[in-house]
């Protein structure tokens, strides 16, 4: 039986959920001879715990996930937006690897999020452009097409529109503070 982080408390600690998962993992690994079937498992127990609770820092505890997507589906849907051509990934395809309807996916997408998943990836593409604007030397032009912006105009409009500022002022006043930018390669 698993016991409760707090005694009238629904859910059950984060390091109780640990020790209960390492204790079957154990069992598991003493009783089963296949290095596949122990992979497996400890898998399964591994996905099971994060997809069914999420850990609060604040506190040191798990609570039960509550509406948005699992932890599998919000990475699954993550990693279609942020591909370079995201323009091309609709909501009935990020809807359809989810199993779930549009209208229903969107909803959870931006409980879990804080934004609808279009408005993520460009959110997404833009800290992208702000890293290579701070780290590398190439020009808006190859920054915005490395970030999948049809041009350099394109990602000026959005950036502004998403920081307040220019891509090259931002990147004037972050260079100031930051003083950093790797050197190129030999």
């Amino acid at each position: 039986m698993i016991e409760r982080s707090n005694p009238g408390g629904p859910y059950p600690s984060f390091v109780t959920i640990q020790v209960h998962a390492v204790n079957g993992v154990d069992q598991i690994q003493e009783r089963s001879s296949s290095a596949q079937f122990f992979e497996l498992a400890t898998r399964t127990i591994q996905t099971y715990v994060l997809d069914s609770y999420r850990f609060t820092h604040a506190t040191g505890t798990l609570r039960r996930v509550s509406g948005g997507l699992s932890p599998t589906h919000l990475q699954l849907a993550k990693a279609m937006l942020s591909v370079r051509d995201h323009d091309k990934v609709t909501l009935a395809a990020l809807s359809q690897a989810c199993g779930l309807s549009s209208g229903h996916f969107a909803r959870e997408f931006k409980q879990s999020t804080g934004l609808p998943p279009h408005r993520w990836a460009l959110k997404n593409k833009i800290a992208q452009a702000q890293d290579m604007l701070l780290c590398s030397s190439l020009t808006l032009q190859a920054i915005a097409l490395a970030c999948g912006f049809v041009n350099q105009s394109h990602l000026g409009r959005w950036f502004k529109r998403m920081t307040g500022t220019s891509p090259k002022a931002w990147q004037r006043q972050h260079l100031k503070v930051d003083g950093r930018r790797d050197a190129p390669g030999p």
